[in-house]
């Protein structure tokens, strides 16, 4: 009892000096509702950021990789694609990435099923490095156009060399993507080729 009687003793004296210095009503209830306020600006302060703002859609991702496939994300390209498993990825210079059939270890880029390039477009279209290479290189006159990542691509299906090839030519964010395919099997390329995505 002596305890709650100590405890209740400043706030007797406060209200004993308040009733004294009679502030008024009005005053009263002004000095309240600031303090309510700075209570509520305070509570809302505490609230996190996330809780206030609206959540924005999620950028679409890479191809979820399936029974069978593997994802290839390469950051420094901005590209991903999925690729039947049994494969090795092999990065033998700076902008060239490798998928080369069986078990490590690889030699290279010998007997890859496909070699990505990724330099500079240097202002030249996918129709106009296709035309570079079919004046270059002993490849068929055929050729077709083909929406890859949302992006038009140029197909030469056949071009000759060291080994038969297919290659696909897209212009993307000024950078010229190159994808030579020697695995010439229509299940190998429409796998990555419908699973071609760019990154940004």
């Amino acid at each position: 009892m002596q305890t709650k009687m100590v405890r209740l003793l400043p706030f007797l004296i406060s209200g004993i000096f308040l009733s004294s210095c009679g502030p008024s009503e009005a005053e009263h209830n002004a000095a309240l509702t600031a303090s309510a306020d700075a209570i509520l600006a305070t509570q809302t302060a505490q609230v996190p950021p996330s809780a206030l703002v609206m959540p924005t859609l999620a950028r679409p991702d890479c191809p979820t990789p399936t029974a069978g496939t593997l994802l290839l994300k390469d950051d420094d390209g901005s590209y991903c694609l999925l690729y039947p498993d049994g494969h090795g990825v092999v990065l033998p210079l700076p902008g060239e990435v490798c998928l080369v059939p069986g078990e490590p270890p690889y030699t290279l880029c010998h007997s890859a099923s496909l070699i990505i390039n990724v330099e500079g477009a240097d202002g030249r279209t996918a129709d106009q490095v296709a035309d570079a290479v079919q004046t270059e290189a002993p490849c068929s006159k055929e050729r077709y156009n083909l929406t890859l990542a949302n992006e038009n691509a140029v197909v030469l299906p056949e071009c000759a060399g060291q080994a038969t090839s297919r290659k696909v030519f897209i212009v993307h964010a000024e950078r010229l993507y190159t994808l030579t395919f020697f695995d010439l099997s229509e299940r190998f390329y429409a796998q990555v080729i419908t699973s071609f995505f760019f990154l940004r």
